[in-house]
């Protein structure tokens, strides 16, 4: 997978997976699936996309196996992946319901090393409601957090660069706020992280928000656009 080789990284998690179905069960063995699960799903989102049915399949069997596991901290990849596979396919009620998980458990004191991401998921989905004071609160929260905690940026459970993704997706809440200008600055050094970091992942997250923001906000090289944006 850190090789962009999702073809082979989806074969062998089969073969991997296939093994652990045969161990005995106890904690230790129920972790392994979830852990084996949900690098399958990753590996699955970049190489046949979000909303092919094997993503969503692999997702809906890894929040299966993170309901039997004890470790809260263990559960958050599959809370992601399956708030990304129905993100990617608009279906909020599931969105919703994974974020307000995700955050609960994240609150909790053994679960406080996927709070940011926890709350970036919620700040998303908020925005998607509609709700763009919520979605700020929390992806600003988010960001407060990942500031804290520069080794959540690379936290392979979560597959893109925390920081890179939430300061993208708050510039795309605080544009239809009326804050052109720190919306453009926000985009600015997305993309200056995301070049920098060399993450082809995160990379490609930022494409869609800039493609979406209008060119007045979405073009760093040309702030005198931004100066003639009118908000009416």
């Amino acid at each position: 997978m850190d090789r962009s080789a999702n073809n082979e990284a989806i074969a062998h998690l089969e073969k991997a997976i296939s093994l652990a179905e045969g161990l005995s069960d106890g904690p230790a063995q129920r972790l392994l699936r979830l852990r084996l699960q949900t690098t399958y799903g990753h590996a699955l989102i970049h190489g046949r996309g979000h909303t092919h049915p094997d993503s969503i399949a692999a997702f809906a069997r890894a929040r299966e196996l993170a309901a039997e596991t004890e470790d809260i901290a263990a559960r958050f990849s599959a809370y992601y992946g399956m708030w990304m596979v129905s993100f990617a396919r608009a279906d909020l009620a599931p969105m919703r319901e994974v974020a307000v998980a995700f955050l609960g458990d994240a609150r909790h004191p053994f679960g406080s090393s996927g709070k940011g991401r926890a709350l970036h998921v919620f700040g998303v989905t908020s925005w998607f409601q509609g709700d763009y004071g919520s979605a700020r609160t929390h992806l600003e929260q988010a960001l407060a957090v990942y500031d804290h905690e520069p080794d959540q940026s690379a936290d392979p459970r979560f597959v893109f660069d925390n920081r890179v993704v939430a300061m993208g997706w708050l510039a795309l809440v605080l544009w239809p706020l009326g804050e052109v200008d720190e919306a453009a600055r926000l985009l600015d050094s997305v993309l200056s992280l995301a070049r920098q970091n060399g993450h082809v992942p995160s990379s490609l997250g930022c494409m869609p928000i800039r493609a979406v923001l209008p060119a007045s906000v979405a073009d760093p090289v040309r702030p005198d656009r931004m100066r003639r944006n009118s908000w009416g």
